[in-house]
Formats: structure tokens, sequence, C-alpha cells
């Protein structure tokens, strides 16, 4: 009897803890690389800012000396500096929507990690409620044949 009891108090308290769900949120935090090629990416476009901002210089200036020539020169360096500023800013939300998109299906592919898990894991549960729930099965009938062969003893 000791043994049935026992058996009941394993299978209740495997039933216990297998109702327990867990919050599965997948956090992700930057990394040094991203916060890298952020910095990288905010200087390259800081130094196309300043180049444009010294190519108007200069065409400001060659623009109150009349020169003609200086003014075609520095026209055609402003407009050099401004190319390379908005190529710089068209690279950086390349990179960026690149980056975004490798986060996306990092957490794509974790999210779907931690699902097949958890089933993996609800799966095993219910396995070992079944073969628990099994044994208690057998173990109880095992002593109602004991039982039964008893009360058949006595008569």
């Amino acid at each position: 009897m000791k043994k049935v009891f026992l058996t009941l108090g394993v299978v209740g308290l495997l039933f216990a803890t297998s109702c327990k769900k867990e919050n599965t949120e997948v956090v992700v935090e930057e990394t040094p690389a991203v916060e890298e090629t952020t910095e990288v990416a905010d200087a390259a476009i800081a130094d196309a800012q300043i180049a444009v901002d010294a190519a108007q210089a200069k065409l400001d200036e060659a623009t109150a000396t009349g020169d003609q020539t200086a003014i075609d020169a520095a026209q055609a360096e402003l407009n050099a500096a401004t190319a390379a500023l908005e190529n710089a800013k068209n690279a950086v939300t390349t990179l960026g929507d690149q980056v975004g998109d490798a986060v996306d299906a990092t957490v794509n592919a974790g999210e779907e990690a931690v699902n097949s898990t958890v089933e993996a894991g609800e799966n095993v549960v219910e396995g070992v409620e079944n073969t628990a729930t099994d044994a208690a099965n057998a173990v109880e009938e095992g002593a109602n044949n004991a039982a039964n062969a008893v009360e058949d003893a006595v008569k």
C-alpha cells in the first residue's frame, strides 16, 4: 500500500510541476560590432559634411573674387563633396537596413528555437505523465490483485 501512495504522490508532483507556463521573451542587445559600425558611419557622414562645408566656403570665396575659373573649380569640388555626402548617407541607410534584416532573422530563429524547445519539453512532460499514470495504474491493479488474493486465501 505504501508503494501505491508513493506512486500517487510522485504522479501528483509531476502533474503539479508540469503545468507551469514560462514566459519566453527574446531580448536582443546591441553588440560592440553594431556600435562600432554606427560610429564609423557617423564619422563618414561627418567627414563628408566637413568636405561639403569646406567646398562651399571655397565657392563663396571664389564668388567674392569674381574669378570664373576659381568659381567653376569650387563648384565642381562642391558637387563632388555633395555627391560623396549623399553616397555616405545612402550607404548608412543600406547598412542599417541590412543590419535590421539580420537582427530580425536572428530574433525569428531564436523564437523558433525557443518554441521548439518548449514544445519538446511539453512532449517530454506529457510522456512522463503518461508513464507515471500507467505505473500508478499498474501498481493499483497489482495492489487490488494482491488484496483479492489475500481475500481469496482468507476464505
